[in-house]
């Protein structure tokens, strides 16, 4: 079902996941090529937002215990090439509702709590995906953390998956949120 559908017929407010290419500035046109390759295969290095209300929500890393939830215009993150949206549902929270949600949420992704493979922002647009709508983003946006977890050297003993969901099994530390 399309966005101006789900708006028309008054179903709830689009629940949109943006989807980039994270890719060096330095070399765009060989890592697309490889992005573009490893998607074949259901694999791929992606950036992911969620858009509601006319924002992006994402995560990413800071050096500090503040949140790391940050919002841009859509279709916008710096550090990335768009790739494609993917209409994840539609929520029937209202905007005020949506915002109080987002700040609970940051509060729950501190930027110092950031992993590549554990904790990224494809694991916070999952998250606030599910809590939105119920439905959780397509598994080939971040399925090529999920398998390098696997690798001994770099999963640490604290981190674990649960493999039906390619999510992580780890305590998030509860920061009041500043920076949404």
């Amino acid at each position: 079902m399309s966005e101006s559908r789900l708006l028309e017929d008054n179903l709830g407010t689009p629940v949109v996941l943006h989807v980039y290419d994270l890719i060096h500035p330095d070399e765009v046109e060989r890592l697309r090529k490889v992005n573009n390759y490893l998607i074949l295969f259901g694999l791929g290095f992606f950036h992911s937002g969620v858009e509601i209300f006319g924002k992006e929500y994402s995560f990413g890393a800071n050096n500090s215990m503040e949140t790391g939830v940050f919002s841009v215009p859509p279709k916008q993150t710096v550090g990335a090439i768009y790739r494609q949206s993917i209409l994840i549902g539609e929520t029937l929270y209202s905007e005020h509702e949506v915002e109080h949600l987002i700040r609970i949420v940051a509060a729950e992704y501190p930027g110092s709590s950031y992993s590549l493979f554990y904790n990224n922002c494809n694991h916070f647009s999952n998250d606030l995906c599910e809590r939105l709508c119920g439905k959780s983003i397509p598994k080939w946006i971040n399925r090529l953390a999920f398998l390098a977890s696997y690798i001994p050297c770099i999963r640490t003993q604290n981190e674990e998956y649960d493999e039906d969901m390619d999510t992580p099994l780890i305590t998030r530390q509860i920061i009041p949120p500043t920076a949404v």
